[in-house]
């Protein structure tokens, strides 16, 4: 909008964009900062962990949709069933007097709550704080190991600071994560 040389092809930029005037960003000093779009941070708070968990609980629970070919009744990794699901959401539950105040919000049974609007932060700590912990009793070995890769991972992303042999772990555990995961569940 700004680079329209005259009000002919602001109309014309106006109408193919949407855009009618510049944004609040278009008045920051390009030499005092990094430039768009790198001076934003990525979004890994709701990237990942909303994502991610509302991918990975709906396959363990069986409610993913899939092909009229696939068969849900042979999918072994769907353990979070049933009573199974709301003994799950009891356990994570219990754990909660133990995260410290500092914790911004633990996770609540998810068996009451998460269709209801779990947080991101409640997705971070029930799947890659309690995750490993809680998940290796209900899920077969192949695919808890492939969540734990996961975890690894991201835990080591979520640091403040990462060395270059970590970026180099982390890409290493993603990669196999990703791998695993399309043999394991496709």
């Amino acid at each position: 909008m700004v680079s329209s040389p005259d009000k002919n092809h602001y109309q014309i930029n106006w109408k193919e964009t949407g855009i009618r005037k510049p944004t609040i960003l278009s008045g920051l000093v390009n030499n005092l900062m990094v430039p768009m779009p790198h001076c934003f941070p990525l979004d890994l708070m709701h990237f990942i962990f909303i994502n991610l968990g509302e991918l990975l609980l709906p396959l363990w629970q069986g409610t993913i949709k899939c092909n009229i070919t696939d068969s849900v009744s042979s999918w072994d990794w769907a353990t979070l069933t049933g009573e199974a699901w709301q003994l799950h959401g009891k356990v994570v539950a219990d754990a909660t007097p133990f995260f410290p105040l500092s914790f911004h919000c633990p996770p609540y049974n998810p068996a009451e709550k998460l269709s209801s609007g779990y947080k991101a932060t409640e997705y971070f700590h029930y799947l890659f704080g309690l995750g490993p912990s809680i998940f290796c009793a209900i899920l077969p070995s192949k695919y808890w190991k492939n969540l734990c890769k996961l975890v690894h991972g991201v835990r080591i992303l979520v640091q403040r600071r990462i060395t270059g042999s970590q970026l180099q772990e982390v890409h290493l555990q993603i990669v196999q994560f990703v791998e695993e995961f399309k043999n394991l569940y496709c």
